[in-house]
């Protein structure tokens, strides 16, 4: 019970409350209903991840398109395997991605107070995570879409990095990688950050080289390997 009455924890929970009457509100505005329906939490690739949790990557000839590629295997694998693997349980898949979004979403906001030092219930606190629950496009960390885990995964790369706890930025960068499709990317952006080290200290890194480049880059072989086997 004492963990419950830390403003850290209070205070995170307080903006995912709140962003779940404004993301219901503006489902009712928008007509859908509001609520947690497939309706209102569903756009765009949402579609994709939905299909990747049914069957898996696929690529195959457009049936329209001679010459051109069709299926889903652009799209990164955690989060519809997430999905996979709460329909088991008889949740549905939808459902199931909301689901996910939403504890990856409460995630962050914890993550954020922590980043802020979080300790009482003062205005800087307040409008810190503020600034974290309704970023621009926030509203994407509540529907079915893996962008809320992505964007834990890589606020907690950085912020262990700067914490010089190296394995679990890894780790982190590994998960992200695999969350989202240009997660790639990170493993250049923490490879530019250690050239950097090495210049400015005039020693290859060479601990932060192995547990910074080589998950995230094991994270994305295993990605292409998962491909090459479906």
């Amino acid at each position: 019970m004492k963990l419950m009455n830390k403003p850290a924890v209070l205070v995170p929970l307080l903006w995912w409350l709140i962003a779940q009457l404004a993301g219901y509100a503006a489902g009712w505005y928008t007509g859908c209903g509001g609520g947690w329906t497939e309706l209102c939490r569903s756009r765009w690739d949402s579609a994709l991840y939905l299909d990747i949790a049914q069957q898996g990557h696929t690529l195959f000839e457009c049936p329209n398109l001679p010459g051109k590629w069709c299926g889903n295997a652009g799209w990164a694998p955690l989060y519809p395997l997430l999905m996979a693997v709460l329909g088991k349980t008889g949740l549905p898949l939808p459902v199931a991605g909301m689901a996910i979004s939403q504890l990856f979403y409460l995630l962050l906001l914890l993550l954020a107070a922590k980043m802020i030092e979080v300790r009482d219930y003062s205005v800087k606190g307040l409008l810190g995570v503020c600034m974290a629950a309704f970023a621009p496009g926030s509203i994407y960390f509540q529907v079915i879409f893996p962008s809320s885990m992505v964007v834990f995964f890589l606020t907690l790369s950085f912020y262990m990095t700067t914490q010089q706890r190296y394995s679990i930025a890894g780790i982190s960068a590994f998960f992200a990688v695999i969350s989202y499709s240009i997660g790639f990317i990170l493993i250049g952006v923490l490879g530019l950050w250690l050239i950097f080290e090495w210049l400015e200290k005039g020693v290859l890194p060479k601990k932060q080289v192995l547990f910074l480049l080589i998950p995230p880059a094991f994270g994305m072989g295993l990605w292409f390997l998962y491909d090459y086997l479906v």
